[in-house]
């Protein structure tokens, strides 16, 4: 009986052990597309503030009557909200990469739909921007 309940642990310890060596690739992807998406998320930001601050985009959505852009954050110029709004969605798309190199269905599933929910989004951002700017 010894015999068996040895050799049940065995099969089970043997199989826990092949999922966590088929996990850490998945795990390493995610941390190489995390770090990643940190430094291009860090790299737009910069170059973005840099330019919008050359373009003179504080000044130029107070005119456009947009100056509560800088309400949702009081402390921060339209310009940082922007970057920021930027950099964060650079690193969720990092994650949703990251998330993705696990190859399981649920997470594969979950990034598809929120990868063909992200146009929606974009959509709505433009029709809410472009009708304000235009108005």
């Amino acid at each position: 009986m010894w015999n068996q309940v040895q050799q049940a642990l065995d099969e089970s310890t043997i199989r826990v052990i092949k999922q966590v060596a088929n996990l850490l690739p998945g795990i390493a992807a995610l941390i190489v597309a995390l770090a990643t998406s940190a430094l291009l998320a860090w790299i737009f930001s910069f170059v973005l503030r840099q330019s919008l601050r050359r373009l003179h985009f504080d000044e130029r959505v107070s005119l456009w009557g947009l100056g509560s852009l800088a309400d949702w954050s009081p402390s921060n110029t339209p310009t940082i909200v922007v970057t920021r709004a930027v950099s964060w969605v650079i690193m969720l798309l990092g994650l949703l990469i990251g998330i993705s190199a696990f190859d399981a269905t649920l997470t594969s599933q979950f990034a598809q739909r929120l990868f063909s929910y992200l146009p929606n989004v974009f959509a709505a951002l433009i029709l809410l921007f472009g009708g304000t700017i235009a108005a």
